[in-house]
């Protein structure tokens, strides 16, 4: 299904298919013999649409070749090379990216499926996805000109996502003498350290010790443990850290924030993806809250909203209100009804306005009853003039988790989606983590901890 009113890219079409493309934009670069998800790849989430299709490479993720097992004790994977052509989310640690995976690639049983419109994994071509501080600046912030390299994680479901890329630079740290030392300068668990050289207290080289590293969650950086001749005697570490060049994606074309994307053509507010096809933010089915009657023989028990303009404009308290569910609108004043007649309403005497109709699909941004007008982004009520008001109240529903996006993509990048939510309530712990319901995010910034998008041109 598509819009064609806006351009918009038709809807994914699903169809069996044990064999991947990795190609260029004009599959000028693709791959030679066939690749396929491996079968160890832990499941990420399930499909918006479908529930029995698990999604296990998200739209959007860098991507490997190779084999993964599992690592003991931990939820990574490990790429073992062979001869067989599997594909595995870029761990940005010891694997090197192919591409980037622009369709959702599922697992249903022991069939695999893509989306049959276009290619699964592709490489030179600029991409656009959201941004979130604690995920793709984990590295630190990106900026315009820098280059991209794949996260490792530590959970799966952010594994693959784009990072900055750390240039490997030689450092040196000193501390007392011991055989152990946690490398301040080496604090992310996707970044392992080269071990360059260790002295004593008084500046002599150890040949012969032996540095080993294993990383430290507890102070959040990597520990280097040393063995043999000399060990206990270590003061001073020399080590590299960075990303290796084979660790380049891409680059940074250019970065907006939210109010960026805001301040661009209204329609970016429409989404096309799944359950979200041309609906605007409000209209979407997320957790919502009510505001009712206090007493419920009483109207006048409602919610106050705020003053705009006193008789004709008014916000309620809490915003985006939910056009799903009905507003109904009570007020005392005199109403001037169709026929002219009028009516004055006073004491314990309310008038109860029509309730709203949604008329979004008509591209409004608000929804009308009799007598008054809502716009649910904005929480504000506009009353007709044949109502002199004296009083008002209100009962409605509001989205419990406002968000802050409902942004599409511009006109010529491709309409990637981050796959999973941002911020899961499950614990890793080595369980392969499933969401309860859906939390894909569509292709827009509509999610509470993104702050913006990133383009990026993928090598």
């Amino acid at each position: 299904m598509s819009n064609n009113m806006y351009g918009f890219i038709p809807g994914a079409t699903v169809k069996y298919t044990p064999a991947i493309t990795v190609a260029g934009e004009q599959n000028a670069l693709a791959y030679t013999g066939e690749f396929v998800p491996d079968v160890f790849l832990p499941v990420l989430a399930t499909d918006q649409i479908d529930p029995n299709k698990y999604l296990v490479i998200p739209a959007g993720r860098f991507i490997a070749t190779g084999t993964s097992t599992p690592v003991a004790t931990s939820n990574k994977r490990r790429i073992i090379t062979n001869d067989v052509n599997y594909i595995t989310p870029c761990n940005g640690k010891d694997t090197n990216p192919i591409g980037i995976s622009i369709n959702h690639i599922y697992r249903r049983g022991l069939n695999l499926f893509r989306d049959g419109y276009n290619q699964t994994v592709k490489r030179n071509l600029v991409v656009e996805v959201p941004i979130t501080n604690t995920v793709n600046f984990g590295l630190g912030e990106m900026m315009t000109t820098d280059r991209v390299a794949p996260n490792y994680g530590p959970a799966p479901i952010h594994t693959g996502k784009p990072v900055k890329w750390l240039a490997k630079t030689t450092k040196t740290e000193t501390f007392s003498a011991a055989a152990t030392h946690n490398l301040v300068g080496a604090p992310y668990v996707g970044v392992v350290p080269d071990f360059v050289s260790a002295f004593t207290t008084a500046g002599a080289l150890l040949p012969s010790v032996v540095c080993t590293f294993s990383y430290d969650t507890g102070n959040s950086n990597w520990l280097a443990s040393f063995t043999g001749t000399g060990s206990a005697t270590v003061a001073t570490v020399v080590y590299q850290y960075g990303h290796g060049d084979d660790k380049i994606a891409g680059d940074v074309w250019n970065i907006k924030s939210l109010s960026q994307y805001k301040s661009e053509n209204p329609l970016y507010a429409f989404v096309t993806n799944g359950e979200w096809f041309d609906q605007p933010m409000f209209t979407q089915q997320r957790d919502y809250t009510n505001v009712t009657l206090s007493n419920t023989a009483d109207p006048g028990t409602g919610e106050t909203p705020a003053t705009v303009t006193a008789g004709s404009v008014y916000r309620v308290a809490n915003f985006p209100m939910s056009v799903l569910r009905p507003v109904t609108i009570y007020v005392q004043g005199t109403v001037s009804d169709v026929t002219g007649n009028l009516t004055t309403y006073s004491g314990s005497n309310w008038f109860q306005l029509t309730n709203s109709q949604v008329g979004w699909k008509d591209l409004l941004s608000s929804f009308a009853g009799d007598y008054y007008q809502v716009n649910p982004e904005t929480g504000l009520i506009y009353i007709d003039s044949n109502i002199t008001l004296t009083a008002i109240r209100v009962t409605y529903s509001y989205l419990s988790d406002a968000r802050e996006g409902a942004v599409m993509w511009g006109p010529g990048f491709i309409g990637l989606t981050d796959g999973a939510s941002v911020t899961p309530s499950e614990s890793y712990g080595g369980v392969q983590m499933v969401p309860p319901r859906p939390t894909g995010i569509p292709a827009h910034l509509n999610y509470k901890d993104v702050i913006g998008g990133i383009q990026i041109f993928v090598y």
